[in-house]
């Protein structure tokens, strides 16, 4: 085939996919667009469905600002309380000040006292943290050193009788200076130690 030839026949296979495309569009009524037909298109028929989404649109942006001056209103209440609470808390600083300098005594708050009371089961139950790689003798050593037992060796013991060093798991352990070493080392094989 020569050069000519083929340049004709590309030209006719282009001829026939536009003769038979404008065929589809033209006679057919087939857009590719699907939901929308070339009637449509060319009377008008979707105006209609643009007029109904343009206004739920305004609706929307309607229904934003709305929610935007709601916003705005309730910031500007927040500010205010915001502020009479501090203003109520300086004075009550200054009241109080007032009272001690003149040897008035005030009772504890409520707070205070649960304050106080959180500080003492703090110093009963601690985070121990038992490290990745950690063996039985480090841990061991480090529970002696933090007041939880009273004898690393016992504890070590303890950990190679049972063959429980491969059990201990690596994180965090609620521990209190109250328990025995069977329930710290329970806790520390999260439950795979178990002593009656």
């Amino acid at each position: 085939m020569s050069k000519q030839s083929l340049r004709s026949l590309g030209v006719g296979f282009l001829l026939a996919a536009i003769l038979t495309g404008a065929f589809a569009i033209f006679y057919q009524g087939q857009v590719p667009i699907s939901g929308i037909t070339l009637p449509s298109v060319l009377k008008g028929q979707n105006s209609k469905a643009n007029e109904s989404v343009v206004e739920e649109l305004s609706q929307v942006k309607e229904e934003k600002d709305q929610l935007n001056l709601n916003i705005a209103s309730i910031n500007l209440e927040n500010t205010g309380l915001t502020e009479k609470v501090n203003n109520q808390a300086e004075s009550l600083e200054y009241y109080k000040s007032l009272l001690e300098s003149n040897g008035i005594l005030l009772p504890k708050d409520d707070s205070e006292t649960a304050e106080d009371e959180s500080e003492s089961t703090v110093k009963g139950d601690q985070i121990f943290t038992v490290n990745q790689g950690e063996s039985a003798g480090e841990i061991a050593q480090r529970l002696e050193s933090e007041g939880f037992i009273s004898s690393a060796a016992e504890f070590e013991q303890l950990i190679s009788d049972w063959n429980l060093s491969g059990l201990i798991q690596a994180g965090d352990h609620e521990l209190s200076t109250s328990m025995t070493i069977h329930e710290i080392a329970s806790q520390l094989t999260n439950g795979a130690y178990y002593h009656q």
